[in-house]
Parts: structure tokens; C-alpha cells; sequence
């Protein structure tokens, strides 16, 4: 297993640490606004070409369908779907 480098041990810490209530209010309002344009995104990427060609191609029959695909709720494996989704989310976002 690669050594953690001290940088990537503190932003642990401080992940697994934080509480909701240490967030400001505009943190939470910018985490909100992106998830929401993020969500967006998606939806309208899945259209896209590219979107089904990528679920075609990685389509694999031999593991559990355990995720989902935004926003058509199709199942797929756990590693398929995050990766379909996200090119989802990245193929209209300039």
C-alpha cells in the first residue's frame, strides 16, 4: 500500500472531523448550488450520445446491478453506473 503523504493524512482528519454545524451558512448554500447544477447536468448529459455509448460499451452482465443511472433509475454495477454518470455530468460542462 502507498505511503500516505502528511498533507493527505491531515485532509483526512479534517474530513472525518468536520461537523455539519462547522460549516458556514454560505458553505452550505455554494455545496447545495453545485450539487443542484451538478444534478442538472447530468440529466440533460445522459441525452447525449456519448452517454449511451459509454453504457453500451461497459455494459457487464456478470456483476450485481446495485447503482443507479441519473435520471432513468436503471440499475447497473456499482463502478459502471459512477462511471456513466459522470460522463453524464461532464459532457455538456464546458
Amino acid at each position: 500500500m502507498p505511503q500516505r503523504s502528511p498533507l493527505t493524512s491531515q485532509l483526512a482528519r479534517f474530513v472525518t472531523d468536520l461537523r455539519l454545524q462547522d460549516i458556514p451558512a454560505e458553505g452550505i448554500a455554494t455545496v447545495k448550488a453545485g450539487f443542484a447544477d451538478c444534478l442538472a447536468v447530468m440529466i440533460a448529459g445522459r441525452r447525449e450520445p456519448v452517454s449511451h455509448i459509454v453504457d453500451r460499451e461497459i455494459a457487464s452482465a456478470d456483476r450485481p446491478e446495485q447503482a443507479s443511472i441519473i435520471p432513468t433509475m436503471e440499475k447497473r454495477n456499482v463502478a459502471d453506473a459512477a462511471l456513466i454518470n459522470g460522463v453524464s455530468a461532464h459532457v455538456l460542462d464546458y
